[in-house]
Protein backbone atom coordinates (compact mmCIF):
# COMPACT_ATOMS: atom_id res chain seq x y z
CA UNK A 1 0.00 0.00 0.00
CA UNK A 2 0.96 3.64 -0.30
CA UNK A 3 1.57 5.65 2.92
CA UNK A 4 0.32 9.03 0.69
CA UNK A 5 -1.66 7.75 -2.09
CA UNK A 6 -3.75 11.28 -2.77
CA UNK A 7 -5.78 10.81 -5.96
CA UNK A 8 -4.36 7.53 -7.06
CA UNK A 9 -5.73 4.40 -5.46
CA UNK A 10 -3.53 1.83 -4.62
CA UNK A 11 -5.68 -1.25 -5.13
CA UNK A 12 -9.37 -2.96 -6.01
CA UNK A 13 -11.31 -5.91 -5.13
CA UNK A 14 -13.75 -7.77 -6.74
CA UNK A 15 -14.81 -10.43 -5.17
CA UNK A 16 -16.89 -13.94 -7.36
CA UNK A 17 -16.41 -17.49 -8.22
CA UNK A 18 -14.18 -16.83 -11.07
CA UNK A 19 -12.50 -18.82 -13.48
CA UNK A 20 -9.24 -17.58 -14.83
CA UNK A 21 -6.67 -18.09 -17.20
CA UNK A 22 -3.03 -16.52 -17.12
CA UNK A 23 -0.02 -15.70 -19.31
CA UNK A 24 3.23 -14.35 -19.16
CA UNK A 25 4.12 -11.27 -21.56
CA UNK A 26 7.42 -9.78 -22.35
CA UNK A 27 7.19 -5.83 -22.36
CA UNK A 28 8.84 -3.54 -24.95
CA UNK A 29 11.73 -3.08 -22.18
CA UNK A 30 12.33 -6.93 -21.71
CA UNK A 31 10.35 -7.62 -18.60
CA UNK A 32 8.20 -10.25 -17.79
CA UNK A 33 4.47 -9.45 -16.94
CA UNK A 34 1.78 -11.85 -15.54
CA UNK A 35 -1.70 -11.27 -17.54
CA UNK A 36 -4.56 -12.86 -16.19
CA UNK A 37 -8.12 -13.03 -17.38
CA UNK A 38 -10.90 -14.00 -14.50
CA UNK A 39 -14.47 -14.63 -15.80
CA UNK A 40 -17.56 -16.20 -15.09
CA UNK A 41 -17.51 -19.96 -15.89
CA UNK A 42 -19.98 -19.99 -18.32
CA UNK A 43 -18.81 -16.68 -20.47
CA UNK A 44 -15.82 -17.76 -21.83
CA UNK A 45 -16.45 -17.49 -26.08
CA UNK A 46 -14.44 -14.56 -26.29
CA UNK A 47 -11.51 -14.73 -24.16
CA UNK A 48 -9.39 -15.26 -26.86
CA UNK A 49 -10.08 -11.42 -28.04
CA UNK A 50 -9.67 -10.44 -24.55
CA UNK A 51 -5.72 -11.95 -24.60
CA UNK A 52 -5.27 -10.45 -28.00
CA UNK A 53 -6.23 -6.86 -26.49
CA UNK A 54 -4.32 -7.60 -23.55
CA UNK A 55 -0.83 -8.41 -25.16
CA UNK A 56 -1.54 -5.78 -28.43
CA UNK A 57 -2.23 -2.93 -26.37
CA UNK A 58 0.80 -3.51 -23.58
CA UNK A 59 2.94 -3.54 -26.66
CA UNK A 60 1.30 -0.27 -28.36
CA UNK A 61 0.75 1.76 -25.51
CA UNK A 62 4.00 1.26 -24.18
CA UNK A 63 6.13 1.57 -27.23
CA UNK A 64 3.75 4.89 -28.01
CA UNK A 65 2.91 6.84 -24.48
CA UNK A 66 5.68 5.30 -22.16
CA UNK A 67 6.36 1.91 -19.92
CA UNK A 68 3.65 0.34 -18.21
CA UNK A 69 5.02 0.64 -14.49
CA UNK A 70 2.99 -1.95 -12.53
CA UNK A 71 3.81 -5.38 -11.40
CA UNK A 72 0.90 -7.18 -13.20
CA UNK A 73 -2.29 -6.55 -15.15
CA UNK A 74 -5.61 -8.54 -14.21
CA UNK A 75 -8.88 -8.38 -16.26
CA UNK A 76 -11.86 -9.08 -14.77
CA UNK A 77 -15.61 -9.63 -15.72
CA UNK A 78 -17.94 -7.65 -13.56
CA UNK A 79 -21.80 -8.10 -13.02
CA UNK A 80 -24.74 -6.78 -15.57
CA UNK A 81 -25.71 -4.54 -12.93
CA UNK A 82 -22.19 -2.87 -12.86
CA UNK A 83 -20.27 -0.66 -12.89
CA UNK A 84 -19.39 -0.38 -16.52
CA UNK A 85 -15.82 -0.58 -16.60
CA UNK A 86 -13.39 -0.68 -13.23
CA UNK A 87 -9.90 0.99 -13.48
CA UNK A 88 -7.60 0.66 -10.67
CA UNK A 89 -3.34 0.13 -10.72
CA UNK A 90 -3.23 -3.28 -12.45
CA UNK A 91 -6.34 -3.99 -12.55
CA UNK A 92 -9.41 -3.61 -14.74
CA UNK A 93 -12.69 -4.38 -15.00
CA UNK A 94 -15.84 -5.07 -17.77
CA UNK A 95 -18.91 -5.28 -17.57
CA UNK A 96 -20.38 -9.13 -18.59
CA UNK A 97 -22.93 -7.91 -21.14
CA UNK A 98 -22.12 -4.92 -23.67
CA UNK A 99 -18.36 -5.70 -22.60
CA UNK A 100 -18.64 -8.95 -25.18
CA UNK A 101 -17.82 -11.51 -23.11
CA UNK A 102 -20.25 -13.86 -24.82
CA UNK A 103 -20.83 -12.17 -27.95
CA UNK A 104 -21.31 -13.71 -31.12
CA UNK A 105 -18.97 -11.77 -33.84
CA UNK A 106 -19.43 -14.65 -36.36
CA UNK A 107 -19.84 -12.72 -40.16
CA UNK A 108 -17.25 -10.63 -41.33
CA UNK A 109 -19.47 -7.30 -40.87
CA UNK A 110 -19.48 -7.90 -37.22
CA UNK A 111 -17.37 -5.18 -35.64
CA UNK A 112 -14.83 -6.41 -32.69
CA UNK A 113 -16.37 -4.36 -29.72
CA UNK A 114 -15.43 -6.77 -26.98
CA UNK A 115 -11.45 -6.05 -28.54
CA UNK A 116 -12.31 -2.07 -28.48
CA UNK A 117 -14.34 -1.74 -25.50
CA UNK A 118 -10.97 -3.59 -23.50
CA UNK A 119 -8.83 -1.65 -25.33
CA UNK A 120 -10.51 1.50 -23.69
CA UNK A 121 -10.37 -0.08 -20.65
CA UNK A 122 -6.80 -1.18 -20.96
CA UNK A 123 -5.62 2.95 -21.77
CA UNK A 124 -6.91 3.58 -18.55
CA UNK A 125 -3.88 2.53 -16.98
CA UNK A 126 -1.43 5.09 -18.67
CA UNK A 127 -4.68 7.83 -18.97
CA UNK A 128 -5.81 8.05 -15.21
CA UNK A 129 -3.92 5.33 -13.76
CA UNK A 130 -0.50 7.06 -14.16
CA UNK A 131 -1.58 10.74 -14.67
CA UNK A 132 -4.48 11.86 -12.65
CA UNK A 133 -6.02 15.14 -13.72
CA UNK A 134 -6.73 18.36 -11.93
CA UNK A 135 -10.59 18.83 -11.20
CA UNK A 136 -11.74 20.86 -13.66
CA UNK A 137 -14.68 20.14 -15.59
CA UNK A 138 -12.65 19.26 -18.58
CA UNK A 139 -10.90 16.99 -17.01
CA UNK A 140 -12.11 13.75 -18.46
CA UNK A 141 -11.06 14.97 -21.58
CA UNK A 142 -7.36 13.31 -20.22
CA UNK A 143 -9.08 10.34 -19.01
CA UNK A 144 -11.60 9.38 -21.42
CA UNK A 145 -11.12 11.34 -24.46
CA UNK A 146 -7.81 10.07 -24.19
CA UNK A 147 -8.59 6.47 -23.43
CA UNK A 148 -10.62 6.54 -26.69
CA UNK A 149 -8.50 7.89 -28.67
CA UNK A 150 -5.86 5.44 -27.94
CA UNK A 151 -8.29 2.76 -28.31
CA UNK A 152 -8.82 3.44 -31.61
CA UNK A 153 -5.04 3.80 -32.91
CA UNK A 154 -4.43 0.36 -31.47
CA UNK A 155 -7.30 -0.98 -33.03
CA UNK A 156 -6.13 0.29 -36.21
CA UNK A 157 -2.68 -0.71 -35.77
CA UNK A 158 -3.57 -4.33 -35.43
CA UNK A 159 -6.90 -5.30 -36.98
CA UNK A 160 -6.61 -1.96 -40.26
CA UNK A 161 -8.35 1.16 -40.75
CA UNK A 162 -11.95 -0.15 -41.98
CA UNK A 163 -12.00 -1.81 -38.50
CA UNK A 164 -11.79 1.42 -36.76
CA UNK A 165 -14.91 2.84 -39.49
CA UNK A 166 -17.83 1.48 -36.97
CA UNK A 167 -16.22 3.17 -34.26
CA UNK A 168 -15.65 6.14 -35.29
CA UNK A 169 -19.00 6.52 -36.64
CA UNK A 170 -20.92 5.44 -33.56
CA UNK A 171 -18.52 8.30 -31.81
CA UNK A 172 -19.89 10.81 -34.42
CA UNK A 173 -23.21 9.61 -33.61
CA UNK A 174 -23.18 10.51 -30.24
CA UNK A 175 -21.45 13.72 -30.77
CA UNK A 176 -23.83 14.53 -33.60
CA UNK A 177 -26.25 14.00 -30.59
CA UNK A 178 -25.29 15.73 -27.89
CA UNK A 179 -24.37 18.96 -30.14
CA UNK A 180 -27.79 18.89 -31.35
CA UNK A 181 -29.40 18.75 -27.82
CA UNK A 182 -27.22 21.01 -26.20
CA UNK A 183 -29.25 23.71 -25.71
CA UNK A 184 -26.80 25.44 -23.38
CA UNK A 185 -24.37 26.31 -26.13
CA UNK A 186 -21.46 24.01 -26.75
CA UNK A 187 -18.00 24.69 -24.88
CA UNK A 188 -14.88 24.37 -26.72
CA UNK A 189 -12.82 21.39 -26.25
CA UNK A 190 -10.30 23.69 -23.55
CA UNK A 191 -13.89 24.17 -21.37
CA UNK A 192 -15.53 20.86 -22.36
CA UNK A 193 -18.22 20.28 -19.65
CA UNK A 194 -20.41 17.26 -21.42
CA UNK A 195 -19.92 13.44 -22.12
CA UNK A 196 -20.20 14.17 -25.96
CA UNK A 197 -17.06 16.55 -25.88
CA UNK A 198 -15.23 14.12 -23.76
CA UNK A 199 -15.88 10.90 -24.93
CA UNK A 200 -16.92 11.91 -28.45
CA UNK A 201 -15.24 15.03 -30.05
CA UNK A 202 -12.04 14.93 -28.54
CA UNK A 203 -10.87 11.47 -29.60
CA UNK A 204 -12.36 12.20 -32.97
CA UNK A 205 -10.68 15.53 -33.40
CA UNK A 206 -7.24 13.70 -31.69
CA UNK A 207 -7.54 10.89 -35.01
CA UNK A 208 -8.58 13.65 -37.35
CA UNK A 209 -5.19 15.44 -36.35
CA UNK A 210 -3.71 12.07 -36.67
CA UNK A 211 -5.07 11.81 -39.85
CA UNK A 212 -3.31 14.84 -41.10
CA UNK A 213 -0.15 15.52 -38.94
CA UNK A 214 0.65 11.09 -38.37
CA UNK A 215 -0.20 9.51 -35.48
CA UNK A 216 3.47 9.09 -34.60
CA UNK A 217 3.19 13.29 -34.30
CA UNK A 218 0.15 12.90 -32.24
CA UNK A 219 1.03 10.01 -30.04
CA UNK A 220 4.63 11.65 -29.24
CA UNK A 221 2.34 14.90 -27.49
CA UNK A 222 0.70 12.48 -25.80
CA UNK A 223 3.97 10.93 -24.62
CA UNK A 224 5.61 14.28 -23.12
CA UNK A 225 2.32 14.92 -21.62
CA UNK A 226 2.22 11.47 -19.62
CA UNK A 227 5.79 12.04 -18.67
CA UNK A 228 5.83 15.64 -17.85
CA UNK A 229 2.56 15.05 -15.09
CA UNK A 230 2.78 11.20 -14.04
CA UNK A 231 2.40 10.46 -10.81
CA UNK A 232 2.47 13.62 -9.04
CA UNK A 233 1.69 13.39 -5.93
CA UNK A 234 0.70 17.41 -4.99
CA UNK A 235 -0.45 19.99 -7.17
CA UNK A 236 -0.44 21.60 -9.20
CA UNK A 237 -2.54 18.54 -11.21
CA UNK A 238 -2.41 18.28 -15.52
CA UNK A 239 -5.57 20.13 -17.01
CA UNK A 240 -6.66 19.97 -20.47
CA UNK A 241 -4.83 23.56 -21.29
CA UNK A 242 -1.86 21.30 -20.53
CA UNK A 243 -2.06 18.71 -22.85
CA UNK A 244 -2.95 21.44 -25.57
CA UNK A 245 0.44 22.82 -25.09
CA UNK A 246 1.85 19.63 -26.14
CA UNK A 247 -0.48 19.11 -29.14
CA UNK A 248 1.01 22.68 -29.74
CA UNK A 249 4.26 21.94 -29.54
CA UNK A 250 4.07 18.40 -31.75
CA UNK A 251 1.83 19.77 -34.69
CA UNK A 252 3.14 21.16 -37.74
CA UNK A 253 2.99 24.63 -38.84
CA UNK A 254 0.23 23.97 -41.76
CA UNK A 255 -1.56 22.26 -39.04
CA UNK A 256 -1.64 25.20 -36.65
CA UNK A 257 -5.07 26.77 -37.34
CA UNK A 258 -7.10 23.40 -37.64
CA UNK A 259 -5.52 22.83 -33.91
CA UNK A 260 -6.39 25.66 -32.70
CA UNK A 261 -10.15 26.21 -34.49
CA UNK A 262 -10.25 22.46 -33.14
CA UNK A 263 -9.60 23.19 -29.66
CA UNK A 264 -10.14 26.90 -28.72
CA UNK A 265 -13.49 26.92 -30.77
CA UNK A 266 -16.77 25.63 -30.34
CA UNK A 267 -16.35 25.01 -33.88
CA UNK A 268 -18.94 21.92 -34.54
CA UNK A 269 -17.00 19.11 -36.72
CA UNK A 270 -18.38 18.87 -39.76
CA UNK A 271 -17.68 22.96 -40.13
CA UNK A 272 -13.69 21.96 -39.38
CA UNK A 273 -11.89 23.18 -42.53
CA UNK A 274 -9.01 20.03 -42.54
CA UNK A 275 -5.25 21.41 -42.83
CA UNK A 276 -3.36 21.57 -46.10
CA UNK A 277 0.12 20.40 -45.99
CA UNK A 278 2.72 22.43 -47.81
CA UNK A 279 3.57 19.14 -49.87
CA UNK A 280 -0.44 18.43 -51.07
CA UNK A 281 -0.36 22.84 -51.47
CA UNK A 282 2.95 22.52 -54.11
CA UNK A 283 1.10 19.54 -55.83
CA UNK A 284 -1.84 21.86 -56.44
CA UNK A 285 -0.17 24.82 -57.55
CA UNK A 286 2.12 23.15 -59.85
CA UNK A 287 -1.14 21.37 -61.17
CA UNK A 288 -2.83 24.83 -61.86
CA UNK A 289 0.39 25.93 -63.39
CA UNK A 290 0.57 23.19 -65.74
CA UNK A 291 -3.22 23.51 -66.75
CA UNK A 292 -2.26 27.40 -66.95
CA UNK A 293 -4.90 30.27 -66.34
Amino acid sequence: MQNNPGTYAPFGILSARYKSSSATVTLPDGRPLDVSIFYHATNDLNLAHFDSVLQDGLQYYSRNFGPYPFPRLTLMETPVYGPFSVAMQGEIGLIENIGGWNADLRGNSKADYPYYNAAVVLAGQWWGQQLAPNNAKSSPVITKGLAVYSALQLLRQYHGKDAVTPFLEDLQRTYGWGHRTDFDGEHDLLHANKPHLWEAKAPLLLYNLAEHIGADSVNAALRDFLQQWKFRSDSPYAGVADLYKCLQKHTPGYAKDYLKNAWETSTPLSELKPPVSSLNLTKKQALCRDRGP
